[in-house]
This record gives C-alpha cells, sequence and structure tokens, in this order.
C-alpha cells in the first residue's frame, strides 16, 4: 500500500499458495502485474515442490482469482529436466488456459540448491514443449534460453 501510496506500479511475483492474500491484494487494487508459478502438472505438483500429498486447491484457487481479476498477469513454469516431461506440459495447459501470458523458464543451477543433479534444457527442447503450451494460451514464450 505504501509503494502504491508512493505512485509506484506494483507487480506482484507469488506461487499462489495464499489465495485468500491474493484475492485481498486484487480486490484493494493494490497489484498492476503479477507473475505465478505454475510449478507442474497438478499429478507431479507434490513431487515438484517436495511435498507429498501436496493439496493444489489453494493454487487452483490463486489461478480462477486471477483469471477473473481483470488484473494483467502471466503464469510460468520453471522446466527441470528431471522433473518435467512434455507429456506434464500437455496436462497443465488447459489448468489457467485462456491466460495471457504464459513462459516456460529454464532451470539453471545458481550453485545454491537444496538438492543437486538438476539440469535444464535444450533450447530445442524447451521450444518444443512452448509448441504444445501454446493451443492453450494468448502468448506463449522461452526465458533463460542463452
Amino acid at each position: 500500500r505504501r509503494v502504491r501510496d508512493m505512485g509506484c506500479a506494483v507487480k506482484l511475483d507469488t506461487n499462489g499458495c495464499f489465495p485468500d492474500r491474493l484475492a485481498a491484494i486484487l480486490e484493494a487494487g493494490l497489484a498492476d502485474y503479477v507473475a505465478m508459478d505454475i510449478k507442474n502438472s497438478r499429478e507431479k505438483y507434490p513431487q515438484t515442490v517436495g511435498i507429498p500429498g501436496f493439496d493444489t486447491a489453494p493454487v487452483e484457487e490463486s489461478v480462477r482469482l486471477l483469471a477473473n481479476s481483470g488484473v494483467d498477469h502471466e503464469f510460468r513454469t520453471t522446466f527441470v529436466r528431471e522433473l518435467h516431461t512434455a507429456a506434464d506440459v500437455a496436462a497443465l495447459g488447459p489448468w489457467p488456459q485462456g491466460a495471457p501470458r504464459y513462459f516456460l523458464q529454464n532451470f539453471a543451477d545458481s550453485g545454491n540448491l537444496i538438492q543437486e543433479g538438476w539440469h535444464g534444457f535444450t533450447a530445442l527442447e524447451l521450444q518444443g514443449f512452448a509448441d504444445i503450451a501454446r493451443p492453450f494460451f494468448s502468448q506463449v514464450e522461452l526465458r533463460g534460453i542463452d
């Protein structure tokens, strides 16, 4: 609220796990843009976030809130070779279907990971995933490709 009162535009980055907080921000008109992570398909969300039995219901509610908010937004997934497949892209696409933007981000090892041994994809592989996602979104782009 203080940043907004200073006349600055506000971008919110979220994992969608707290839809009540997101709803309050959206209803108060405090965000100009929201970027939300979609970690993987519903089926592989628990494995991807490292929480067995993870309930995707709050994330699904956040997707719904954004779709109905009128606030400009994007969804994004960071793709990790050991966690994501083409079938996962096809399965997650219908979830936030119709969103204005979807970004496929390539995993990069920052050297400060909870788990080692993860890898990104080649640009060509990510482009193939983007082609699978295109029917579900208005705009699909890649990030993190050299």
